[in-house]
């Protein structure tokens, strides 16, 4: 990033789950449809409505490319889609790394692990997520873990949709 110049704009990220477009709140909807330029992945951008006419830019990789991509339209003040909480392991934490936390404005949704959380009926008190991977064929593979079990853990599977699943036993 250029540090001799002032950042002139601002960057708007969006958290979005998988409730899409229609669980975002009213002020995220309408900077989406006031945006001139949006990046996302290609998930996220498919969440929009056909009717949003901003310019969309699919992540490309490496992640970083992006980066002074987004720098070059700050003047258009971008909005950026993520997933969730986006600054809970997300992108909201390479956008500050890189632009500084003044620039950034972040409305989030509920993360991926809160929701799987709440799906489960686990709390967040006693528990540490051990493993996330990202869906396989039909499922989410989120796994949760009792902290006072490290050892041997119940981890859970959920299935989008059917609640609980597939409890495992196993090292985690």
């Amino acid at each position: 990033m250029n540090e001799q110049a002032p950042l002139k704009g601002r960057i708007t990220v969006i958290g979005i789950g998988e409730d899409g477009y229609d669980g975002l709140s009213p002020m995220a909807r309408s900077i989406l449809e006031n945006a001139r330029i949006i990046f996302g992945g290609t998930r996220h951008i498919a969440m929009l409505p056909g009717t949003n006419t901003a310019t969309q830019n699919k992540w490309i990789t490496p992640f970083e490319a992006n980066l002074p991509m987004i720098e070059d339209c700050l003047d258009q003040n971008p909005v950026v889609l993520a997933s969730g909480d986006p600054m809970y392991f997300g992108v909201g934490n390479t956008l500050i790394k890189y632009f500084g936390p003044e620039p950034i404005y972040a409305i989030p949704a509920p993360s991926s692990i809160s929701t799987r959380r709440i799906a489960t009926g686990l709390g967040v008190i006693g528990m540490r997520c051990d493993y996330i991977a990202w869906p396989r064929p039909g499922r989410d593979s989120v796994a949760f873990a009792p902290a006072r079990q490290a050892d041997r853990a119940q981890c859970r599977w959920i299935d989008p949709g059917l609640g609980r699943s597939d409890a495992v036993r196993g090292r985690v």
